[in-house]
């Protein structure tokens, strides 16, 4: 367990705090302005290609250490310009790279021989911020994720990102190079009018659209469910570039959904703010338009002119001359009179919109407040309990025991085996709001370190503790 938390902190607060701070972020920005927004938790492995070295003095001490013979074979082989093919034979058994009779020509001339070798550069879980209808759909009577037939997820890689893709997962060759050749065309479900894709449209053209879709399949021979993952696109429809079950050990698809209110059953029916507020919205709007245009009629009132005078052009500006037949011939207009009532109705909606959300202002019961704060915390929390299980499910899935080892100082793994993965750790994740009312809080604090505290004549309260929970 001890392991475990100590795994747990360190992806979330060093190894993936970048990802997770820019996803989390905007995802809970989807979920108030959409209403819903779901999170893909998936583990990435990335690749980088470094130089590699290897010279005669090492090749000379790994002999003198191991006293191999067959070394000893090799090296003399290598030495003997009449037998570079067959050196280049030995050494591409050993390194692939070396496996030419240049390579053994630079290493007897020169002592040493360079080939450029793979590496695993990043292991570790991603988190992905999705927009339902943008980047992922589910069936419309959804309610829960988890029990969608299926959900596909739209994925957008640049030519290098699918190919080092296809090499880490095995996906088929045919279908890459195909796929390829389809840079920028792009099967949107959607054009998100709030959007610069005028601007960002030109930004897409040499990205490729990948699907991945997972689904739900009866099993006839087991008479179980399985959990299938297939990689495919628009263009190609002919072939998958890869269909496997589903490859985490968790079971779950990787995702978790963060709808923001829960009316009716389907995700779909979750509302974002600027739908909530429209109706306030556009009243405030008709009450602003009208001081506007009242301001407008002050600023330039309508003329009163004989209706005898006939049709002439007025101009009008600062220091014009107007001619008059008469004295008082033509004249302004006098504007209505303010209407104090505008400002109270627009004061009075935003005082409504205020109550309903909880907002921390005069207009609102600081208790209702709180309580708004704290039912806001409690729904997100428990829905990035639900992404940081995953998390942790991935890391013992994935992490090897020298990572563990590094991280936690022991070897020992966090997970015996996949069963053990599926009974998943116990997470919690609490914050109490009242902490962000300050006289609150100084009652608490004086409640217990005046209160609690003497009454603890047989040391139950643990001092040091206390002290750091009252610091923080």
């Amino acid at each position: 367990r001890n392991a475990a938390e100590t795994v747990l902190k360190h992806l979330i607060f060093q190894h993936c705090l970048d990802d997770l701070r820019r996803e989390i972020r905007l995802a809970a920005e989807m979920r108030e302005t959409y209403g819903l927004a779901i999170m893909a938790v998936d583990w990435e492995q990335q690749t980088r290609v470094e130089v590699k070295t290897f010279t005669m003095e090492d090749a000379m001490m790994m002999l003198q250490e191991t006293q191999d013979p067959n070394l000893q074979a090799l090296i003399e082989v290598v030495l003997d310009p009449e037998q570079e093919e067959l050196a280049a034979q030995l050494m591409g058994e050993i390194i692939p790279e070396l496996g030419t009779t240049a390579k053994v020509r630079a290493f007897r001339e020169k002592g040493a021989v360079e080939w450029e070798q793979p590496y695993l550069f990043s292991s570790k879980p991603i988190v992905r911020a999705l927009e339902p209808w943008e980047d992922i759909i589910f069936p419309i009577q959804t309610d829960a994720i988890q029990r969608a037939p299926f959900v596909a997820r739209r994925e957008l890689l640049n030519e290098f990102e699918i190919r080092e893709r296809a090499a880490i997962e095995g996906w088929d060759k045919e279908w890459v190079e195909r796929a390829v050749k389809h840079k920028g065309e792009l099967k949107r479900i959607h054009l998100n009018i709030h959007r610069s894709d005028n601007f960002l449209f030109e930004q897409l053209r040499d990205l490729i659209e990948v699907w991945h879709v997972y689904r739900k399949e009866h099993d006839e021979r087991t008479g179980a469910t399985k959990v299938t993952r297939t990689v495919i696109s628009w263009n190609i429809t002919d072939k998958a570039a890869l269909h496997e079950l589903m490859p985490y050990d968790h079971g779950d698809y990787p995702f978790v959904e963060l709808p923001r209110e829960r009316n009716t059953r389907p995700l779909l029916e979750a509302r974002g703010i600027p739908e909530i507020t429209q109706t306030a919205q556009e009243e405030v709007k008709i009450q602003r338009d009208s001081r506007v245009d009242r301001t407008s009629l002050s600023t330039l009132p309508p003329l009163k002119t004989p209706a005898a005078r006939g049709k002439f052009d007025l101009v009008l500006g600062p220091g014009v001359q107007i001619p008059e037949r008469r004295p008082n011939e033509i004249s302004w207009m006098a504007p209505p009179p303010f209407d104090q009532g505008s400002i109270e109705i627009e004061s009075a909606i935003r005082n409504d919109v205020d109550r309903y959300f909880g907002r921390m202002t005069e207009a609102v019961n600081p208790n209702l407040s709180m309580l708004h704060m704290q039912e806001l915390v409690d729904s997100w929390l428990l829905d990035m309990k639900l992404v940081v299980a995953q998390i942790l499910a991935l890391a013992q899935q994935y992490m090897t025991p020298e990572e563990i080892a590094r991280v936690t100082g022991n070897a020992t793994p966090i997970a015996e085996g996949a069963a053990d993965i599926r009974g998943k750790f116990d997470i919690t994740a609490e914050f109490d709001a009242r902490i962000l009312d300050n006289e609150a809080l100084a009652a608490k604090m004086s409640f217990i370190s005046q209160t609690l505290v003497p009454l603890d004549s047989f040391g139950v309260i643990d001092r040091a503790n206390l002290v750091k929970y009252m610091m923080a």
